[in-house]
């Protein structure tokens, strides 16, 4: 029954639930490697199984972090298994009970992009897909010159508009690959998200700043998705010739075309919004909010990120507050 078992949870759980590429490696991995330890097969698995694992982890010297992140990847396994007539309803119990380590973070440390690396993917996006000679644009149009022709620079554009709203709007990917035309509009001054995690329901909603260089990534897309001329409303295009107008990107498949860039994950442009708001306003609760976060522990990680930033202010805090009371 593994095999089986490990299909229909690929199928049922990570295809359904447009789980990233990366994720689902990993997962699968985590999955295969609690089995192997058991000596089982991953559905016949219970807690005692996963503390095992977690516990081997630890012996080979993981960081308490990495063992919270292999417990959290492997728990929506056993959620699945219940549904999925699999697991009884006391063995997920159990699992789901498992703590995370001791001095591990309630959530990860978010891991931005320095200068240097996004002048790098910036670098190797050009390089991968450049731009086109306008003459090839006339003779498409025309009709004299194929679509290979202009396909690259049609995908920089569409990846520049996606890593924008993530780098400078701090979408997540969800909310990028849920938004409409009009949420994102380049004649906006802001982005409207109405597709909050957690939320099915469209009652959330947040907006934030629709910068000048998202906007014009934006517009660049928006504009180029016209010429295209597809058959649907969805902002983002499968850019192979015979789906451009009628197959939706959807997220799996834009994850597979970054991985044509290089190693460049979304989230983490995201995190580098987070980041540089917080550098910039030195508030949490604003960057929580602009963010989406539910709670402002959440965000908290930010803080850790910048902690030198936070210091040096608080510092210079001190000295205007002694300053303006006579202290010195």
């Amino acid at each position: 029954m593994t095999g089986e078992a490990i299909k229909r949870f690929e199928r049922e759980y990570q295809q359904y639930h447009d789980i990233s590429p990366r994720r689902r490696r990993e997962q699968l991995k985590s999955i295969r490697a609690m089995a192997a330890s058991a000596g089982k097969a991953p559905e016949d698995c219970d807690a005692d199984d996963v503390r095992k694992h977690l516990g081997e982890l630890s012996d080979r010297g993981l960081h308490v972090n990495t063992i919270r992140k292999e417990l959290n990847i492997l728990k929506p396994f056993f959620a699945w298994g219940w549904e999925a007539g699999l697991v009884d309803a006391d063995r997920l119990l159990r699992v789901q009970r498992i703590a995370a380590p001791k001095k591990s973070s309630a959530h990860g440390i978010p891991k931005p992009y320095s200068k240097k690396e996004l002048a790098k993917f910036r670098a190797e996006l050009a390089a991968r897909w450049p731009e086109v000679e306008p003459k090839f644009w006339a003779r498409w149009k025309r009709g004299t010159s194929p679509y290979r022709r202009v396909q690259p620079h049609v995908m920089r554009i569409q990846i520049e508009a996606v890593v924008a709203l993530a780098l400078h709007c701090g979408l997540r990917r969800s909310e990028i690959f849920n938004a409409s035309l009009d949420d994102i509009h380049y004649d906006n001054a802001y982005v409207v998200v109405r597709h909050a995690k957690g939320d099915n329901n469209g009652e959330k909603m947040r907006e934030v700043p629709h910068t000048q260089t998202s906007r014009e990534a934006v517009k660049a897309w928006i504009e180029m998705r016209t010429i295209l001329a597809p058959k649907h409303e969805r902002v983002w295009l499968s850019l192979a010739w015979e789906e451009v107008a009628t197959r939706p990107m959807r997220w799996t498949r834009f994850a597979e075309l970054m991985l044509t860039v290089g190693d460049w994950q979304l989230h983490r442009f995201r995190h580098t919004a987070g980041t540089e708001w917080l550098r910039s306003t030195r508030r949490l609760e604003i960057v929580q909010k602009l963010l989406g976060h539910a709670t402002l522990q959440q965000t908290l990680g930010y803080a850790q990120v910048i902690r030198d930033d936070l210091h040096e202010a608080v510092q210079k805090s001190e000295l205007e507050f002694e300053e303006a009371v006579g202290a010195r």
